[in-house]
């Protein structure tokens, strides 16, 4: 099926669709161009007694096309996973209307094949706050340790834009999305920005080639994914050696990642 991934990039956010992937399943499961309403619209129970059991080709047909859905589901169809899950439930012996339940879906995708998910910068800006609670937490804890940390501790991300709204250089408009949330959510996103003011934090553009961070989020060529491991394994030459001299992950978020650094000798 291949991911048939469409995009549609604007200044503030990227539409991503699988119209191609809808139009595939279609064909390759033979089915009719009725569109639905909704992917699912009542609870399906286990197959009774009067029902025919499928047989082994069937089965095979039953858990390709639930595959097919799952996948499109977790990639840019979150609409319909609540309908794939309660028909995987099935799987272990799936009868003609378990599978009759998969097409339905394919024909609520058939009808609303060019939609999908936003990725906006905006998200982006928010999980900085669920890094900054890792960071505080880690700072908290070595000072219960005694232990130095640095100041300010050092966030990266690949989104310039986030970056500069996290510092308070961009647009008023970008942050509209977040400023119109109840007043204490658009609080707790603001928070970064009192962090990066403070010099708690300071944030790091580091280039989309250059994220180590890629390899938990997105398949990557082989030579990329071999620089990113290497690094994420501590298999480096540099890590060999005893001592503490490169950063060390704290957690990931998203594309983004909390690095501390300390240069002194393993023991010390």
């Amino acid at each position: 099926m291949g991911l048939g991934l469409q995009f549609d990039t604007t200044e503030d956010s990227v539409f991503i669709s699988q119209p191609s992937s809808v139009e595939f399943i279609k064909n390759e499961f033979q089915v009719s161009d009725i569109t639905k309403p909704a992917p699912i619209t009542k609870w399906y129970e286990k197959r009774r007694e009067d029902e025919p059991k499928f047989t082994a080709t069937e089965v095979t047909q039953y858990l390709s096309l639930l595959g097919s859905l799952s996948h499109l589901g977790r990639m840019t169809r979150p609409d319909i996973i609540l309908a794939v899950f309660h028909l995987a439930s099935f799987c272990a012996d799936p009868c003609e209307r378990h599978y009759d339940a998969l097409k339905h879906i394919v024909q609520y995708l058939v009808g609303t094949k060019d939609k999908g998910i936003y990725l906006l910068c905006e998200a982006e800006y928010c999980t900085f706050t669920d890094c900054a609670k890792d960071i505080l937490w880690a700072k908290g804890l070595a000072k219960f340790f005694k232990c130095p940390f640095p100041e300010p501790a050092e966030l990266r991300c690949d989104n310039v834009t986030a970056k500069h709204m996290a510092e308070g250089k961009a647009k008023l408009n970008r942050t509209k999305h977040i400023d119109a949330l109840r007043k204490h959510i658009g609080v707790k996103y603001h928070f970064i920005r009192e962090l990066v003011d403070f010099n708690v934090l300071s944030l790091t553009y580091v280039d989309t080639t250059q994220n180590e961070s890629d390899i938990l989020t997105k398949p990557l060529a082989r030579t990329k994914f071999h620089s990113a491991a290497t690094k994420l394994l501590n298999e480096s030459a540099r890590a060999c050696r005893l001592t503490i001299a490169q950063h060390t992950t704290l957690g990931s978020v998203g594309d983004m990642y909390i690095t501390i650094t300390r240069s002194s000798p393993l023991g010390t």
